[in-house]
C-alpha cells in the first residue's frame, strides 16, 4: 500500500463520519482495514492533509487534537466532561461583530465548553 494509497484511506475515514475524530480513532480504524498501517503514517498523513488545507485540525485546549473533514473556518462547541465535539453554526459576520471596526478577519478558532445533553 503506498503512500498515496495511505492517505486516501485516512481521508476516506474521515469523511465518512459526521463528527470529530482524534488521530487515535484514526489510526484505530485504519488499521483495523489495513493492518500494516503504521500509527506514524497516519500521523504523517494527517498532517501532511492539514497542512493541504483537505482537513482541518481542531484544538482543544486540555484535551486531545480532533480533526474535521471541514477545512474552512467554522466554530466548535466541546463537552468537558465526555470530549464530545460538534459543529457551532455561527454566522461571519457575528465573528465580524466581535472585533475593532476596519479589521480583516482572516480566519479564527472559537471553541466553546458547554456540557453535552448527556452530560447534564
Amino acid at each position: 500500500m503506498g503512500e498515496t494509497k495511505q492517505r486516501s484511506v485516512v481521508l476516506d475515514i474521515i469523511n465518512s463520519t459526521h463528527g470529530h475524530l482524534t488521530a487515535e480513532d484514526i489510526y484505530q480504524r485504519a488499521a483495523s482495514a489495513y493492518p500494516a498501517i503504521s500509527r506514524s503514517t497516519v500521523y504523517r498523513n494527517l498532517g501532511i492533509l492539514t497542512d493541504r488545507g483537505v482537513i482541518a485540525q481542531v484544538n482543544a485546549p486540555g484535551k486531545a487534537t480532533y480533526f474535521d473533514r471541514n477545512p474552512e473556518p467554522h466554530s466548535h462547541i466541546i463537552c468537558p466532561r465526555c470530549g464530545a465535539i460538534e459543529d457551532l453554526p455561527l454566522e461571519s459576520n457575528a465573528i465580524s461583530s466581535l472585533v475593532p471596526p476596519d479589521t480583516d478577519v482572516l480566519s479564527y478558532s472559537l471553541i466553546i465548553n458547554s456540557l453535552c445533553a448527556d452530560c447534564r
